[in-house]
Parts: C-alpha cells; structure tokens; sequence
C-alpha cells in the first residue's frame, strides 16, 4: 500500500501497532504517532545520532539502537520504555553530567539535560566546577563552553539549515569545541544573528541573553519583510521574552532572521504614542528640529481629535470636491484595515487618490507580471526553489533583505543548482554562487534582451509552449535587434562568452526561475527590466511549472495585501477596474453608496499636485513619506503645502512631525487579521497585547471617521474571519 509516494509498514511500538512509512527512521514513526522518547541530539531531517539518550529496543533478541538515525522497515517490533532501556538512559545522563557544568543564572528551565536527569532521578551533581568563562561578546546571544555536551545540533541550525557556515566543532573526541569562522568570539564573528543555534540547543549553551520562562505563548506572522515568517512569542509579564520560528511552517520551517528572532521590542517603546496628538494653535507645520512633542503637540481626547477631522474633511470636499483629498494606507498593517481604509476613501470620501508603499517599490513588477502572465504576483511559491535546476537572483541583497530566503538559494546552490547572481555590488550572496555577473547599473533590460536573443537564434527556445502559450511571437522577436550580442559586454560590463553560458543553462537546464528585488524595479526603466524578464520566462517555456517562475520578493510584510485589497487608484479590491462601469456599480450596490468614476492620482504624484495646490488635504497611515519617498525636501515642501495633514502610526515619524492631527495606531502585536506575502499565502496574525494607552487598531478609527461623516463602515466585527469573508463576497 502506498501513502503518497511512501510504502506503509506494518511496525509494532510497545506491542501496539503503528503505522509506519518507508525512509521513516524509528523516532520519526513514534513522534508521529504520539509516542514519546527521549532525545537531546536529534534534529528532524539530518542522522546525527551523538547523544544515544534516544535508544530503543528492536526486534527479539531485543537490542539497542539509537531511534533517530535507525531506519524502521517491514515488521520491526520496537520497545521505548523498558528497565533496560531506563538502566541506559541514567548512565549516559550520569555521564554526561560529569561534564556538564551547573546554570547560575536561572535559566535551567530551557536545559532540556536538566530535565530529562529530574526525570530518570539521576542525581544533580554539585562537585562539577567546570572552568569556563561565558562568552558575552555578541549584543543578544551567551555562549557558555561548559554547558555544550557536543550534540552538534547547533552545527547542523547553522551550516546545513540557515546555511550561514559559522559553527564550527575543533579538536577531536573529547577535546573538541565549538568555534566561530571570522573571529575569536562570537560577537566578532560572522554571525548573522538569526538564532537558529540558540533555538536548537538543548542545555542552554546557547542562549537568549534575556531569555525568560514563558507563562504563555502566541504563534503569529513576523511584521517585518514580505517572506511571511510565523513565528511563536513567549510571553512573561505581559512582555515578549523569546522568539522562535514555527517549524510546521511552510514558508520558514522554523528559520528566523535577526529581525524576527529579536525585533521585538519597539512594541514596549517609550516613544510609542498613546493618544491622540493636536497641532497648537499658531505653530507652524514642520519638522520639530529638536523641540519636544510636548511643545508643538496638545493631548486631545478622541471625540476631539475625530471631530476635527470629520469637520476638516467634509470643509475641504465641499469645497475643493472629493479629488482634493488623497490617502496613503499602511503595508504593514493588515488586510482587514487596508481593505477598510481604501473603503473609507473611496466610499466615504469619494475620492480614489488612494495608494500604497508597491508605488515606490514594486509596482513595475505588478505592471508586467500582470501584463504578461495576467496576475500581478508572483508565479510560484517559495519551497519551489528546492525544484529548480537553475536560479538566477537579480537585483537583490538578498542575506540583508530577506535572509531565509537566502537561506534556500544556499542550500539549493550547495544541492547542486545553478545559482546566478546579478548584481552591480559583490553581495554577499554572489560568494553563494556558481556564476557571479557583475552588471553595470541599468543595464539590466539590455542583458536579458541578449539574453532571449542569443536564445532564438541558437534554436534554444521551447516551440511547444511559444506556440501553444504565447502571443506576438514574430514581433518579439523583431525588437531583439537592436540587442546585439557584438556590444553586450561594452553595455553590461559582462563579457560575452558568460551572458551567451548562462542564456544556454537558463533555457536548457529547467526548471529555471528568477528573483528579484528593488535593484531592478526602483527605476526608471524598471518597467522595461521587468518585461524583459517576463519575455525570458515565456520563451523558454519557464512558466506554470514547479521550480520555475518569476518571482519578486515584496518588501514590506503586507504589501502584496494591499495591492489585493485594492489600496491603487483605479484598481479596486481583487485587482477589479473602477473605471469599468459595470465593476462599479457592483460595488456600489454592495457598499450602498456612490463612488468616484475616474482614477486618482498615486502617492508619488499627489506630491506635485500639493506643490501646485490641486491637493488640499492628506491621510497617511503609516508610511513615513518624508523618508520612504524620492526627494524628501520635495516631499517636505508638500506637506508644508497641504491645508491639512492627518498621520496615523505608531512613533512620531519624520512624517508624523509635519501633522495637523496625529492618531495612535496598534501595532502588529496587538490587533488580530490576515497578512499575504510575497507568495500570496495569506496567514493569521494574531494579538498578543492589548494596545497601549488610547492606541486603536487601524479599521477602527477609519470606522469611527465614517461614522461622523455619515457612513457605516461595516467594520464593527470582532474577529477576522467576519472580516476575511466580507472582503471575499465583495471581491467575487
């Protein structure tokens, strides 16, 4: 009998029997059966078999195995409790203890060695004084040498997992330690700080600095990058004492990055605000160049703070007209208060100037993608990487940006990929690389267009899928002339011979897939850039396959959302045209009102039209435009222009500095919705605090706005669910 593509096997554990799957090893069948047993050393995936605490008796005569690296076949008939067994478990914990120094810090709770000994009533022994001193040289993580019992699981999180080569074992038998590549410490070494060894370690060797025993915990999505790690916050006093990455998760199977394993304390920030902020009368807008909140700011009371507002709106719409009020909605916050918000500006404030950070960053990728393939997004998911035989990565610092999913670009490369990397700089990722182009900037659309040329004239490109799957094909390939290979390496910097190798492994040697980041799109031709990639992609035949596919990595953690929920002008959620009389009315029917009919203007326009007036009034909600946008005196300068500003966030921002009224947003940590990422998995967020002070979650304070202006929201649910399924009857 099958199970997926795995024999079932008929295997006994404690004489009851089990269902066992071909490859499986013993401890494997036993976890997912629900039998318990004891191990120090194992680490799911890798046969790494040091401790020995895990052994098993199989068979009749019963002998001893270790459970993790032994293989379950047709028949075995397993014991894991027995007094043998338990006789074994306490000398090898007695032994190992010899060795094992004490904790003097209190953080005996995590030393997995500590409990399995309480267990098993072996006793503690307070004669071993192990010399070593602690290494407290690294901001975040202490690593004590004389709690280490060499299970190398640390080892394994580092140079197999998040593939970062940092840990290394010196020294033979019992002589061997633990050393980090690039310096004599850890804080000196390469260390990227992701975690994973402190995760991993069963006795505490390894540790949080700041590590504490959790009375609960909350498994959420990370609010950083658009990876969309899930992430599990232990949680002691009403404050995050640790962070770990869920290993049942398919997006980081448990990885973190530096920010997701220790970005978390903004949330407890002095500096967050906690009630509504009104400008004093006769101070000027600007930046507070040094001077105190206090001293330019009043604290208002809510009632205040939205009377104001209401009133400043419906002053300004009736007389200047809907179009001379735009919004901006926050890519960190979730679906449910995007979708809300670009309801709010469009249903209640008729106007459609409404966007979002993918303006500044990857709108050229929603623009081609959604031109080429019909779906502004990416075509594949991230485990696909794993189902590439060639990668290339452009445009993206990818070990900075988005470290796990540099984690599986270098694992793939050490699997055998073809890995690719073009780049103007020598990121650390091109170290990672089979083949590193060094590019000049901008002359990306050249290289690929070179690229696809060398292609079809070497009759490289798949005829099946160009006929069966593609349009325009002989105009296409008219405008590659001007492409000439003669002159690719005076254009791109790369000689010939390489462009015209990697072309060939591209096309040949599939699946093939690209990445790419903002090193491409943030620019004036970036559209072009994008294009051309796509033209790559369709010609060799690379699309609606797993391990293939063009694939943007987003930035902000919900920026792919808030495309989705329709946070653009002329788009309305699901990418649906406003302008489209019959798509309008739709939606007029369903939210019982009027909306605009023409599109409006996008963040970065709505810059020039407050310069020369044709925008009175502003509602950002967090983004901080003076830092995110080109050109910040310009941007500066028009919000100076503006007859009124509102700023919705969680800090005083360069942004929130120049506001007529300010509003104290919750944070990520302390609202519960969706977020979709870069892959468009759409995942839980979940709270873990209330808001602090007078802070409210996004939707609610756009629904207490429309309240005021005469208009319900329909945001009045507690849950998410209610909210996820009134964006999906809307969008169908």
């Amino acid at each position: 009998m099958q199970t997926g593509r795995r024999t079932r096997m008929n295997v006994t554990i404690n004489g009851s029997p089990v269902d066992g799957r071909e490859g499986e090893t013993i401890i494997d069948t036993a976890t997912r059966n629900r039998i318990r047993i004891p191990e120090l050393c194992r680490f799911e995936g890798y046969d790494n078999g040091v401790c020995r605490i895990c052994m098993v008796e199989v068979d009749e005569p019963a002998r001893l195995v270790p459970s993790c690296s032994t293989r379950i076949r047709e028949g075995m008939r397993i014991v894991t409790e027995s007094t043998r067994i338990n006789d074994y478990r306490k000398s090898l914990l007695t032994h190992i203890l010899k060795n094992h120094g004490p904790h003097t810090d209190g953080k005996e709770a995590k030393c997995a060695l500590h409990g399995y000994a309480r267990e098993f009533s072996v006793p503690a022994q307070p004669e071993v004084r192990l010399v070593s001193s602690v290494d407290r040289s690294h901001p975040a993580i202490d690593f004590d040498p004389g709690l280490c019992i060499g299970c190398r699981k640390c080892l394994i999180a580092c140079d197999q997992e998040q593939n970062n080569d940092i840990i290394e074992i010196t020294g033979r038998g019992s002589a061997s330690v633990i050393t980090f590549a690039g310096g004599s410490d850890l804080g000196s070494s390469r260390c990227v700080s992701c975690g994973a060894c402190v995760d991993v370690c069963p006795t505490g060797s390894l540790i949080e600095r700041d590590w504490q025993a959790a009375d609960r915990t909350v498994v959420t999505t990370c609010p950083y990058c658009a990876v969309g790690c899930t992430v599990e916050y232990g949680i002691t006093a009403e404050k995050i004492v640790w962070a770990r990455g869920a290993r049942e998760n398919l997006v980081n199977k448990g990885k973190l990055c530096v920010k997701g394993k220790f970005g978390y304390d903004y949330e407890t920030s002095k500096d967050r605000l906690l009630y509504p902020l009104i400008r004093k009368a006769g101070v000027s807008r600007g930046p507070l160049n040094g001077m105190s909140i206090e001293s330019v700011f009043r604290r208002a009371t809510w009632d205040e703070a939205l009377e104001l507002v209401s009133r400043k709106i419906s002053g300004i719409r009736d007389e200047y007209g809907p179009a001379a009020i735009g919004g901006i909605a926050c890519d960190r916050s979730t679906n449910e208060d995007i979708y809300a918000f670009q309801k709010f500006m469009r249903a209640v404030l008729k106007s459609d100037s409404v966007d979002q950070s993918a303006t500044l960053c990857h709108s050229p990728s929603a623009g081609m993608l959604s031109w080429g393939l019909g779906a502004g997004s990416s075509t594949n998911p991230l485990q696909d990487i794993f189902n590439s035989r060639t990668i290339i990565v452009v445009g993206s610092n990818t070990d900075s940006a988005h470290p796990v999913v540099s984690a599986y670009l270098k694992k793939a490369a050490k699997n055998g990929v073809h890995l690719v990397v073009i780049d103007p700089r020598r990121v650390e990722l091109a170290e990672r690389a089979g083949t590193f182009l060094q590019i000049k900037p901008g002359a990306d659309t050249f290289l690929f267009s070179a690229m696809a040329k060398y292609i079809v004239e070497n009759d490289l490109y798949d005829h099946e899928y160009v006929e069966n799957h593609s349009e325009t094909f002989d105009e296409f390939v008219e405008s590659l002339k001007s492409f000439s290979l003669d002159r690719v390496e005076e254009v791109t910097g790369i000689p010939r011979t390489e462009v015209e190798r990697v072309a060939t492994m591209y096309a040949i040697d599939k699946p093939s897939s690209i990445y790419w980041g903002l090193g491409i799109t943030e620019h004036h031709n970036g559209s072009d850039n994008v294009s051309s990639m796509v033209n790559l992609a369709i010609l060799t035949g690379n699309i609606g396959v797993p391990g293939g596919g063009l694939n943007p990595i987003r930035g902000q953690n919900n920026v792919q959302g808030g495309a989705d929920m329709g946070a653009s002008p002329g788009s309305l959620p699901g990418y649906q045209s406003l302008v489209d009389p019959e798509t309008r009315r739709k939606f007029e029917d369903l939210w019982k009102t009027s909306l605009p009919e023409e599109v409006g203007w996008k963040s970065t326009e709505m810059v020039g039209m407050a310069l020369i007036g044709e925008l009175k009034m502003m509602y950002i909600s967090g983004e901080n435009s003076v830092r995110s946008h080109p050109n910040s005196l310009e941007v500066a300068r028009a919000l100076q222009s503006l007859d009124f500003l509102v700023v919705q966030d969680i800090f005083m921002t360069e942004t929130a500095e120049f506001a007529d009224v300010v509003f104290p947003a919750a944070t990520t940590f302390e609202k519960t919705g969706t977020f979709t990422n870069t892959e468009r998995r759409i995942q839980m967020v979940r709270p873990l605090f209330d808001p602090p002070g007078e802070a409210m979650a996004d939707w609610k304070i756009y629904s207490e706005l429309s309240r005021r202006l005469g208009y319900d929201l329909g945001f009045n649910l507690s849950f998410a669910k209610k909210y996820w399924e009134k964006i999906h009857a809307q969008a169908d």
